[in-house]
């Protein structure tokens, strides 16, 4: 299974025999992590992203004793016989082919590909650089073009003495490529100062209206517009390149992932290499069905929300025995019951829907793996909120119709018609039908993405 046999030997076979072989070595690797799981975990080596300009980047789930160099900082021209020698050295470690798949035939020549750079090798991971010879014509049958990447590291430890398996093979597919590097930085520059743009008028509104005890109204229409204009590169359709790079700038503010969770959760759980929904999914950054990879800072957020909610009631049960104790609960509750939750639900609601639809679609209760169990649990829970909310809103605000100009009512629900006028008593019965087009809408959109 990790035989020392040259990536190209192995083509000769075939690319189905040599996808199938790699996720033999994926299995292999996986029930090992499931049966040392407590234990010292093993390094092991993933795709952690392939961009559209041929940016490839490899981490180790554990730091290697590899010495880092950095070979893209300095011109090959200016580059000592030393460094040269290094960066050979290190490259005979790595065997990279790009295969074109049509149908059930596969070209494994190598054509699609002029070769390959080392921009670092380090403890952390491999990052490399692909040279197309057609660029724009990267990924444009009916099957992604496929990435084969083989590693001969079994030479390095990690602090306990553990390597990586020899001649170990991965794959990922490669998305649509920019046409040039031209082409690249005009999309680094202008996606760049889009984003910047958005989020300062995100933060500027937001301090603007605090300062001044606005509504955010304007703030949350405009990332809730963000947001389903993010999405729509999901679809299975191809988009080009240039495209899927510019949208890819506005992923922090359309999602909420102001803080990176990688690394946390890696200490935290072992998280088993999954494949993603499609390429479009792997392309938006989405590289596996698990809700909190997905979600990231978001998942937390979530389940401080769950967890919050009993805590109130205890400080709620005991303020009246402490003034400080009952001026927490009374600014806890007022945000937690329930407008607080409420704007939370709406601004994260087409995420919540689709990452929970994801994991769903391939929800393994095996029980191999703790993250995976809780996210089977979390993603039912969240699943169960998702669909019930606008079911019960609907049915309780209409109840509640004669209260709906009640300032108490407004302070505690009044989030679900933030900028709409309730003036008009003959037609606050329809008033109910904009949140619940604004649910179903995200909805709907998410089970699209997800099953079709």
């Amino acid at each position: 299974m990790f035989t020392p046999v040259p990536l190209v030997a192995r083509l000769t076979s075939g690319v189905d025999e040599v996808k199938a072989l790699i996720l033999r070595q994926r299995e292999l690797v996986t029930q090992e992590a499931a049966s040392s799981e407590g234990a010292t975990r093993k390094p092991e080596a993933r795709v952690k992203t392939v961009d559209n300009k041929g940016n490839i980047s490899l981490g180790f789930t554990v730091s290697l004793d590899v010495e880092e160099v950095v070979y893209d900082d300095v011109d090959e021209k200016d580059k000592t016989p030393e460094r040269r020698m290094l960066e050979e050295s290190h490259k005979n470690l790595i065997s990279v082919f790009a295969v074109k798949e049509e149908g059930d035939e596969a070209d494994s020549s190598n054509a699609i590909m002029d070769g390959w750079d080392l921009k670092k090798i380090g403890p952390d991971g491999i990052e490399i650089n692909l040279k197309f010879n057609d660029p724009i014509n990267i990924s444009v049958g009916d099957e992604p073009d496929l990435l084969l990447i083989q590693l001969d590291m079994s030479d390095f430890k990690d602090v306990n003495g553990e390597t990586l398996p020899s001649s170990l093979v991965k794959y990922t597919r490669i998305p649509r490529q920019m046409s040039s590097k031209e082409e690249a930085e005009k999309v680094e520059d202008q996606g760049s100062t889009a984003s910047g743009s958005a989020q300062n008028a995100v933060v500027s509104n937001v301090v603007v209206n605090v300062l001044m005890a606005g509504s955010l109204t304007l703030v949350w229409d405009l990332i809730e517009g963000l947001q389903v204009a993010y999405h729509l590169p999901l679809f299975n359709v191809k988009s080009p390149g240039s495209v899927n790079a510019f949208n890819n700038f506005f992923n922090q503010l359309a999602s909420f992932d102001f803080l990176d969770t990688e690394e946390p959760n890696n200490d935290l759980f072992y998280i088993p290499e999954l494949e993603p929904i499609s390429l479009n999914f792997q392309n938006a950054g989405f590289g596996d069905t698990l809700l909190l990879t997905n979600l990231g800072f978001v998942f937390y957020v979530f389940l401080a929300h769950i967890v919050a909610i009993p805590l109130v009631l205890i400080l709620i049960l005991v303020s009246k025995k402490s003034r400080i104790v009952k001026k927490v609960s009374n600014k806890a509750s007022g945000y937690l019951f329930w407008n607080g939750s409420i704007r939370f639900l709406m601004e994260g609601y087409l995420d919540f829907c689709l990452f929970a639809m994801m994991n769903a679609v391939a929800m393994d209760w095996s029980e191999q793996f703790l993250i995976v169990t809780i996210c089977n649990y979390v993603t039912i829970l969240m699943l169960s909120i998702i669909i019930g909310f606008p079911v019960f809103a609907c049915f309780f605000f209409l109840y509640h119709i004669t209260l709906w100009d009640d300032d108490k009512f407004q302070e505690k629900y009044g989030e679900l018609w933030a900028g709409v006028h309730l003036g008009k008593k003959d037609a606050k019965w329809a008033l109910i039908i904009l949140p619940m087009i604004f649910f179903l809408r995200r909805l709907g959109l998410a089970y699209v993405l997800v099953f079709h």
